[in-house]
């Protein structure tokens, strides 16, 4: 098997391909008592000119205390068994959850759980897999659905313990929509700008007035929803209209918060969500904002938070560059996607880009070893993230 290991330190800014590290001189002391190692789970994808050798690889690279970097084939499964691996969850340390809520054992290597398109995963809970199985064909009126086949679907839960899959007994699975912080209610979107709560019980609407500007290109502009965050178990942040910020409480009361001149029309839904510092950030369009709620003001977002002291600016430079910084300090640049980024204590990782026909690579460093970044040779694939 072969690992490439490349230390990207001292090197010139001549390719986009290439990260670019910071001198020995900026480098902290190494701690004896660290421990042997960090690990990194991501997706290889493996393609060829035969549609049927086409395969997946669940990788685990570690990052040892010496400096090397190993790379490990955990499982090797059929193509898009993974779906986004960017959407992919570790549990304990040791198990791979997928976006549809297959779950794989990567220490025995082994599949415990095979749930493919057409699954949803909905949580983790108390040591279960809750997850969700739609019924992906066309519903018709003059067709009915055998019994044994509509059991099939709905929520389930995977116990990882005992390897068994039942009915979850919490109701707060069977809520469509965004769940409330304690999960008593759940927030959803029912015709064009209206919002409902639903407690499993009864059902409230909340207004009809959260609409969402449309771009000339929007391919469903009627199927655009208006972004909910929930600040707390009985308040609402959203909109009415692009930029025209608002919170709703579950009385169905409206705050204005603030209003953001210049927000463009959008082909997709916009979003609320907060960051890892904490910070609540909208996405509109292309336009991201800071939103201040003790203020009732938004600015617009300079740097992305990406977790653990390390951060990016939005603005990029030069050929694509960003700057890459760990608690205010520069560590390296290169050209990456920042939501791909994986970060956790100490350690970050990214699929560094290149120009086209160039080999990718996945970066990593670990700033008790220093500021010098580490290469794995993997061309196409996705992080998952660091085993933490």
């Amino acid at each position: 098997m072969r690992t490439a290991l490349v230390c990207l330190q001292f090197l010139f800014f001549a390719s986009p391909l290439l990260l670019i590290g910071i001198g020995d001189a900026q480098q902290p002391a190494v701690d004896n008592k660290m421990p042997d190692g960090k690990v990194l789970y991501l997706v290889e994808y493996v393609r060829t000119d035969n549609e049927d050798k086409n395969v997946d690889r669940l990788v685990r690279a570690t990052l040892k205390r010496d400096g090397t970097l190993a790379k490990d084939i955990v499982f090797t499964t059929k193509r898009y068994f993974f779906g986004d691996p960017g959407k992919a969850r570790i549990v304990n340390k040791r198990y791979i959850v997928t976006e549809y809520g297959g779950v794989i054992d990567a220490k025995d290597g082994k599949l415990l759980l095979e749930q493919g398109y057409g699954g949803e995963l909905l949580g983790i809970e108390g040591g279960k897999i809750v997850f969700r199985v739609h019924n992906l064909l066309a519903p018709s009126l003059d067709r009915t659905i055998p019994k044994e086949v509509a059991e099939k679907f709905g929520e389930w839960e995977f116990d990882l313990a005992k390897g068994t899959r039942a009915r979850p007994a919490e109701k707060h699975w069977s809520l469509g929509g965004t769940l409330s912080p304690d999960r008593s209610r759940t927030v959803y979107h029912g015709a064009a700008g209206a919002l409902w709560l639903d407690d499993g019980n009864d059902r409230k609407l909340l207004g009809k007035e959260f609409a969402v500007t449309a771009g000339k290109y929007a391919e469903h502009p009627t199927e655009l929803r208006a972004p909910v965050l929930w600040l707390d178990k009985e308040h609402i942040l959203t909109q009415q209209g692009n930029g025209k910020i608002v919170i709703v409480n579950t009385q169905a009361v409206v705050t204005p918060v603030c209003v953001i001149s210049g927000a463009p029309a959008v082909n997709d839904s916009p979003r609320l969500s907060r960051d890892p510092k904490n910070r609540i950030i909208y996405q509109c369009g292309r336009a991201e904002y800071l939103i201040d709620l003790e203020k009732k003001s938004a600015a617009p977002l300079e740097e992305y938070a990406l977790g653990h002291g390390f951060e990016t600016p939005v603005e990029t430079g030069p050929r694509g560059f960003r700057t890459i910084t760990f608690e205010g300090q520069p560590i390296g640049a290169g050209v990456f996607v920042p939501a791909d980024i994986r970060t956790a204590p100490e350690v970050i990782a990214e699929w560094n880009l290149g120009d086209p026909g160039q080999r990718r690579y996945v970066g990593v460093l670990w700033t008790k070893l220093g500021f010098a970044w580490r290469g794995l040779d993997i061309d196409y694939g996705r992080l998952i993230g660091w085993a933490e």
